[in-house]
């Protein structure tokens, strides 16, 4: 939780000035935090997602990941409401309506990303719909092969993945 609150409160500082040595460490300190709870989790299914855009749009893994995560954290809400209110609550934008708060931490997020510059749909990117559509079976199946999908808290139909990534291609709201 602390790596989240220190990525919403410094990231934007070290990027708008990389001069900002205390900034900078807090982003280390982050991302060093993050690197140990990885080591002891399997992640779920924005970096599944991740390893497929890579392998097949040449994404770089933690660009699609975090696009990824907005999408996937609309799927979750059902199962995941109370992580993402506790997280939202640790950032102060949780409103008392679980709902609510999934919605206001997936705006958080996206709100950050935009304010540092970086995409927040695969169409931002450069992925064009009629790629992705091409490559979606493969995308799917390489999803579905990565350990990071079966652990997730809610693990999607191949229906549900390929509806998953157009939201992604297209910044769509997941309402499914």
């Amino acid at each position: 939780m602390r790596a989240v609150q220190l990525v919403f409160k410094y990231l934007e500082k070290a990027y708008t000035n990389p001069d900002d040595l205390e900034a900078r460490e807090k982003m280390h300190n982050a991302a060093s935090m993050s690197g140990l709870a990885f080591s002891n989790s399997h992640l779920g299914i924005a970096h599944s997602m991740g390893h497929a855009l890579g392998a097949m749009f040449n994404m770089v893994h933690g660009l699609s990941v975090a696009v990824s995560n907005l999408y996937v954290m609309q799927f979750n809400r059902g199962v995941a409401f109370e992580r993402y209110t506790e997280i939202a609550h640790a950032l102060g934008i949780a409103p008392p309506d679980t709902k609510d708060a999934t919605d206001a931490l997936v705006n958080a997020v996206r709100d950050l990303m935009i304010r540092i510059d970086q995409p927040v749909t695969l169409g931002q990117w450069g992925i064009k719909r009629d790629d992705l559509m091409r490559d979606m079976k493969a995308l799917i199946e390489k999803t579905n092969m990565s350990a990071c999908t079966f652990v997730a808290p809610r693990v999607p139909s191949s229906k549900e993945m390929e509806n998953l990534y157009l939201c992604a291609l297209e910044g769509k709201a997941v309402d499914f």
